[in-house]
């Protein structure tokens, strides 16, 4: 083995292993990787598909539903996903954060392979896989198991099609194929259809757009026949898990959903203020320890308008969009318009016209929460972020140095302004937010514990300022990138040790 496969051997490794440091309290015991409906709905479905299995019996129907219920076909069960044959070996909380872990596992190291594929450096794909992972989106999101593992495995479905518009091997179109039949049985349709959205646009813009990587698919035919093995893909995707996706067909046309009104539909659209929550990531309350502000919002839960994505971030990924377009890097390109239509997407009803529009999309129409788009801005963020990353340890670029200066400084000043004024006048600040559509039934006073959900942030914003600073500034750009990273983890890992969880040791379920 070369040096060169050694090391991109060694860091794979490293991100494999990063979930069980990461998540280390859970690691332990100390406490439980899920929430809300991963305990009370996910896991006894997951333990009743394991103990039928393990005394000889078929999941297929379950007494313990309503007056009975053919839990096999309403599909979340997870029967027929590898992840969740974890719990054969038993179903405890141990299994279930071993399992939560594992889909984060999936996610760093899948994305770590798409961008590898688009010619990032090791380093930057890195930064890639773990603001895709391990930003607030995804830790947020752990009370949904199912939701996670086909997030996880979105990164691997790009890396399948980006080396068969590459190379146009077959390994690649069944490799594809298999996870796609994995994202189905991983349960959860809306997820499910958003990434194949999103990959089949991924797609077309390769035709569309690119052709100089191409080694098979050059001109029209050739475009034409990577198009055709591409929906091949897909197809075979969706015969292999025809045996999940046929019963879970027959039960959707029997669902409420069909009849779903756009008021459900609409249901936790991103609040345009939750923006502001891609900074503060405790913005909506719902912390623990030093974080004392109950929740307030218009979501069920806080973890309804979690993304956060951090200046760091941020920063980068918008120098990075900025450097695609001026030099025709076309993935940028794409994933610099796929955060903006994520972002649109996410907001549901605030966009008026366009939801309503979406809400006559066949399909699209049965689901509700649209702030799950941001799984798509997440990415594409990501992406941006370490494509950034890689020019910066290769090239020397002027505009991109400022470019990354100019955002942070401003993401800085808008951290600072923002929490200072909540922090410095309270009141003025409840009633602006009050004043906004449905926030106005808010009691008044909810702000008045606010504190270190807004200092906090911004003594973070100020420290990744500097970082990043010295990390563009400096000639040695490798050596200040293992500060760079820690940062990040440690950004991120103070959002997942602070947020409030239902369970906070692993003996209660």
């Amino acid at each position: 083995m070369n040096p060169e496969s050694r090391r991109t051997k060694y860091l794979t490794l490293f991100l494999a292993m990063l979930p069980v440091l990461f998540f280390w309290r859970h690691t332990l015991g100390w406490g439980t990787l899920g929430d809300q409906d991963a305990v009370f709905w996910f896991f006894p479905a997951y333990k009743f598909v394991a103990e039928q299995l393990r005394s000889g019996h078929l999941p297929l129907w379950s007494t313990f539903l309503y007056s009975g219920s053919p839990i096999y076909a309403q599909w979340q069960a997870g029967a027929l996903d590898p992840i969740n044959w974890i719990y054969m070996i038993g179903t405890t909380a141990r299994t279930l954060t071993l399992a939560q872990e594992l889909s984060f596992s999936i996610s760093l190291v899948s994305t770590f392979l798409y961008t590898r594929s688009l010619g990032f450096r090791r380093r930057a794909a890195v930064v890639s896989a773990v603001i895709y992972s391990l930003s607030g989106f995804q830790v947020g999101r752990t009370l949904y198991p199912g939701f996670i593992h086909i997030v996880a495995l979105l990164p691997l479905v790009l890396f399948f099609t980006e080396r068969l518009y590459r190379r146009g091997r077959r390994q690649d179109l069944i490799g594809g194929a298999l996870v796609i039949a994995w994202q189905v049985f991983a349960a959860h349709p809306q997820p499910l259809i958003y990434s194949s959205l999103l990959v089949c646009a991924y797609a077309l813009s390769c035709v569309l757009f690119r052709s100089e990587e191409a080694e098979k698919y050059a001109g029209r035919k050739g475009k034409i026949r990577f198009l055709l093995e591409f929906s091949l893909m897909f197809i075979a995707g969706i015969g292999v898990s025809a045996i999940q996706l046929l019963p879970a067909a027959e039960i959707a046309v029997r669902s409420v959903r069909q009849e779903w009104p756009y008021e459900l539909f609409t249901l936790h659209s991103l609040h345009p203020i939750s923006l502001l929550n891609a900074l503060f990531p405790f913005l909506h309350g719902g912390g623990a320890g030093i974080y004392k502000l109950p929740y307030w919002g218009v979501y069920w839960h806080h973890n309804e308008a979690q993304i956060y994505l951090g200046l760091i971030a941020i920063s980068l990924a918008v120098a990075g969009s900025i450097h695609a377009r001026r030099s025709r890097f076309i993935p940028g390109n794409f994933w610099s318009f796929a955060a903006l239509i994520g972002i649109l997407l996410a907001l549901g009803k605030y966009t008026g016209p366009l939801s309503q529009l979406l809400f006559r999309v066949p399909l699209l129409s049965h689901f509700r929460s649209p702030n799950r788009h941001w799984m798509e801005v997440a990415l594409a963020a990501a992406v941006l972020a370490g494509y950034a990353m890689d020019r910066l340890l290769s090239e020397e670029s002027p505009r991109l140095k400022s470019n990354v200066r100019n955002s942070a400084i401003v993401l800085a000043l808008l951290s600072l302004a923002a929490g200072g004024f909540v922090l410095l006048d309270k009141e003025r600040a409840e009633r602006i937010i009050r004043s906004m559509p449905d926030l106005d039934r808010m009691n008044p006073g909810f702000l008045l514990q606010a504190g270190a959900e807004f200092y906090v942030p911004m003594l973070s914003a100020m420290a990744a300022l500097l970082i990043l600073w010295l990390f563009v500034s400096s000639k040695y750009r490798a050596r200040l990138y293992p500060l760079l990273l820690l940062f990040l983890l440690a950004d991120y890992h103070l959002y997942e040790v602070l947020r409030r969880s239902a369970i906070r040791s692993s003996l209660k379920i």
